[in-house]
């Protein structure tokens, strides 16, 4: 790809554009108090996002990736975050390495 100055200049506006909406949200909500409704949606909200992206793979590649989506599923019962996520990559890695 070469870099002419129409997309040179678009990079720039999007990167203004997606710094100007994280600096107004983080000043918006540092002024606002959550209820408990809205903070228990703003906590799901990584896990609803990783979920996002994380379906389709694991219900359209294989067995391997469904593997390693119900043990990630039911880690994520008991565990943080980033212990599914290690915990199912080291499943696929060796289901991968097994078939």
């Amino acid at each position: 790809m070469t870099m002419d100055a129409y997309n040179l200049t678009l990079i720039l506006l999007v990167t203004l554009v997606t710094f100007a909406m994280r600096a107004v949200g983080a000043v918006v909500m540092a002024r606002v108090e959550l209820g408990p409704v809205s903070s228990a949606a703003f906590e799901a909200m990584p896990v609803a996002v990783l979920t996002a992206f994380i379906a389709p793979a694991v219900l359209s590649q294989g067995l391997p990736e469904a593997i390693a989506g119900t043990a990630a599923v039911l880690v994520g019962l008991r565990a943080p975050m980033a212990v599914v996520i290690v915990v199912a990559m080291a499943v696929v890695v060796a289901m991968r390495h097994v078939g």
